[in-house]
């Protein structure tokens, strides 16, 4: 369905990097590939780590990417009228600048 742009909704986003897990963590892990870690197909999941007594969640969050990893900013460009709003985002600082 189409909707004027000032009606819209600013859409949701999934941002992935490109590997999904740190490789040299999972190492350090004890876990020498991602499809030992979790590979469905299989049924070999390694959800804890074979070298420190963490748990699955703090192992979880130690190989995966927080936000501000692999994203820097995000511009957003918005056309109202004849006038064009950019704003900047920076992720570790809010809202960087606006021009409009």
């Amino acid at each position: 369905m189409m909707v004027p742009q000032n009606r819209a909704y600013f859409p949701a986003l999934t941002i992935c990097p490109e590997t999904g897990y740190k490789r040299h963590v999972l190492a350090e892990h004890g876990i020498n590939k991602t499809k030992e870690y979790n590979n469905l197909d299989t049924g070999n999941m390694t959800w804890w780590s074979k070298t420190s007594n963490i748990s699955a969640m703090e192992l979880f969050n130690e190989i995966t990417y927080s936000l501000d990893e692999i994203l820097e900013e995000v511009l957003i460009r918005i056309a109202k009228s004849a006038k064009v709003i950019h704003a900047i985002i920076d992720i570790d600082n809010g809202l960087e600048s606006m021009s409009f």
